[in-house]
């Protein structure tokens, strides 16, 4: 009768501790989750940022361009 309190109050900590290392584990889990969830709109954002500095960079080029053909065809005229 005594090894069985024992016992029960043995399993009764092995689960109180399987039950901590669960709660840890779905917490990390939470923690990683929300990092993820900063990262992908951190990598969206870095993405719209290379596009849009990309349309600058082409639209600058254009304008070089012209500029540059303007300046030699006029030189070709004169």
């Amino acid at each position: 009768m005594n090894n069985r309190k024992y016992n029960n109050g043995r399993r009764q900590t092995r689960l109180d501790r399987i039950e901590r290392k669960c709660d840890r584990i779905i917490s990390e889990l939470a923690v990683i989750r929300q990092q993820l969830t900063y990262c992908t709109d951190d990598i969206d954002g870095a993405i719209e940022r290379m596009h849009s500095n990309a349309r600058r960079m082409r639209a600058e080029a254009h304008r070089n361009a012209r500029f540059l053909h303007k300046v030699f065809h006029s030189k070709t005229l004169e």
